[in-house]
């Protein structure tokens, strides 16, 4: 990202050093501390070299080698021709809502209101991030165990997480009394699977 900035106020002069090597004037590159504390996504970079490649399936993002079934491309199709291309609700639309809460019902015996205890996101990564946005502030520790998927320090760390990632492993069964050992008084937990997004979260305290 290749910006011109206006140096702050105070004498600054343009292209000259400021905190941190970030430089001010035409051509300074401008990032965030909390962007410069996350590295690039190992499966992004994964996938740009899979992309380059002959006869190879790249399963770095959960991608099957299959393209989208027809039927469900003519209902995409039929949905934008019957006029569907405005803005929904926030939440998601409330057909789609009842549908999910269905269906989880059915699934695994749960009950949640459709119209106040369930939203629909684009995927499982902005429900993760939109969830540290609600419940993280800065300095605040979250527990999460490893391995885990890659957006899921990012989500933590764009929202001010303070330290908390910890060698817990997958197969290990982590006890109350066991993170309460290792944690701060109030820690939100990460229960997270170590592929692609299915997490849980849980304060303890």
């Amino acid at each position: 990202m290749t910006t011109e900035t206006t140096p702050p106020t105070g004498g600054a002069t343009a292209g000259a050093p400021t905190e941190e090597g970030v430089r001010y004037g035409p051509g300074a590159r401008v990032l965030s501390r909390r962007v410069r504390a996350v590295p690039p996504s190992g499966i992004r970079r994964f996938f740009d070299i899979i992309a380059t490649m002959q006869d190879v399936i790249s399963l770095g993002v959960g991608e099957p080698d299959f393209t989208t079934p027809p039927q469900i491309i003519e209902e995409g199709v039929r949905s934008l021709r019957s006029g569907r291309t405005h803005y929904t609700s926030n939440f998601g639309t409330l057909e789609l809502r009842r549908a999910l809460a269905a269906n989880l019902e059915r699934l695994y015996g749960v009950g949640y209101d459709p119209a106040s205890e369930v939203l629909v996101t684009v995927g499982a990564s902005e429900a993760v991030a939109a969830t540290m946005a609600a419940i993280v502030d800065p300095g605040d520790e979250v527990i999460l165990h490893e391995p885990s998927y890659v957006a899921y320090v990012p989500a933590i760390v764009f929202n001010g997480g303070g330290n908390g990632i910890v060698n817990y492993f997958f197969s290990d069964i982590i006890s109350h009394r066991q993170i309460s050992a290792d944690a701060s008084p109030q820690p939100a937990v990460f229960f997270n699977r170590h592929e692609n997004p299915g997490p849980s979260f849980k304060f303890l305290g």
